[in-house]
């Protein structure tokens, strides 16, 4: 029912945030509080293959169908 849904989510994630190396881009790094906003403007950039994003892809490539 819900299976083309998650075939084209997978699509989407696998055309825009993982690469053909299974590299997954565009997810924030770990960040901590700060007063200026210069931290999350300037400082707090995406980066590759950070811990928060390749669990997240894992998850959503786990559907079962």
């Amino acid at each position: 029912m819900f299976a083309d849904t998650a075939i084209r989510a997978w699509q989407g994630l696998t055309g825009k945030a993982i690469d053909h190396r299974g590299n997954v881009h565009g997810v924030c790094s770990g960040s901590r509080y700060s007063f200026t906003g210069d931290y999350y403007k300037k400082d707090l950039l995406t980066v590759v293959n950070d811990n928060h994003g390749i669990g997240i892809m894992m998850l959503a490539g786990a559907w079962k169908s």
